[in-house]
């Protein structure tokens, strides 16, 4: 079954294949296909991407003129979701999810799938319920507001921010900044070209090669900052705090937990809390206030 809808006064493409209904007791989903939508993006700057449920793999392909989507669903009910690809200006925007995710209505259980490939140079915003997201080659600025779920990004050409609910998050190959705010999960962050900001409540937090200075608020976990050309500092609650390799001044708030410095062009901690203090090739000023 092949349907097409205008939207925008562009044509974009939508097509249906293996429906598979499974009838029993279960609470699982109960209808399974896939949708395909095309958008021409000649005057697209933007894609915007809200998605209730599922996974999100998103790649920037250099050349490419248009914006492809390959969707799989899961859900009760055939009519229970939505999925449309338009245009308004020069933003287009793809919307993947249950009746209900968003709103009142619509079943619980869906769940939907997408993968995308998109000119590279679009910015890209990306708002998602749960569901792992893995975003690569895009020449642009990306913003990710997530709920849930592990997030992979690599290769972005602009800045990036991400506010994260919880997670495992992946970040490396930036050209310019990054700003994160993460409520738990791991962070693993390298390979930077601008300043890194990150605001985290729980979770080991791993940042490395940076040409930027390093600004870290961190509730709980363990710390390693290496190979860092700005100023760095780090405000930390709780758990050991390793740093390493600052081309810059370091200064330091920490709670509790053992502090490693290496190799810095100067250091200033203010409260050490609890644990141990090892502070080794300090080129420059030392200030430490216990």
């Amino acid at each position: 079954m092949k349907l097409k809808a205008i939207a925008s006064a562009l044509l974009v493409s939508l097509s249906l294949s293996g429906c598979v209904i499974h009838v029993g007791k279960s609470h699982a989903a109960d209808v399974e296909f896939k949708e395909e939508l095309t958008l021409n993006a000649d005057s697209i700057n933007q894609l915007l991407v809200e998605n209730g449920s599922g996974s999100i793999n998103i790649i920037g392909v250099e050349g490419q003129t248009s914006i492809n989507v390959k969707a799989h669903v899961w859900t009760d009910d055939d009519r229970s979701h939505k999925l449309s690809l338009t245009q308004s200006g020069d933003e287009a925007r793809l919307v993947a999810y249950a009746s209900n995710s968003f709103g009142s209505w619509g079943s619980s259980n869906t769940k939907i799938d997408i993968d995308v490939t998109m000119p590279k140079h679009l910015a890209l915003s990306i708002s998602d319920g749960s569901g792992s997201i893995n975003v690569e080659s895009i020449g642009s600025d990306l913003d990710i507001d997530d709920g849930s779920g592990s997030i992979e990004l690599s290769d972005v050409g602009g800045s990036v921010k991400v506010n994260d609910g919880s997670g495992n998050l992946t970040i490396e190959k930036v050209s310019n900044n990054l700003d994160i705010t993460d409520g738990s999960g791991n962070i693993n962050i390298r390979d930077i070209g601008g300043d890194v900001v990150v605001n985290d409540g729980s979770g080991d937090l791993s940042v490395q090669n940076i040409k930027g200075g390093v600004d870290v608020d961190d509730g709980s976990g363990s710390l390693s900052i290496k190979n860092v050309d700005g100023f760095t500092k780090v405000l930390d609650d709780s758990g050991n705090l390793s740093i390493k390799n600052i081309m810059n001044k370091v200064y330091i708030e920490d709670g509790s937990g053992d502090i490693t410095v290496k190799n810095t062009k100067g250091l200033e901690i203010n409260g050490s809390g609890s644990g141990q203090l090892y502070i080794k090739e300090i080129n420059g000023p030392v200030s430490l206030d216990d």
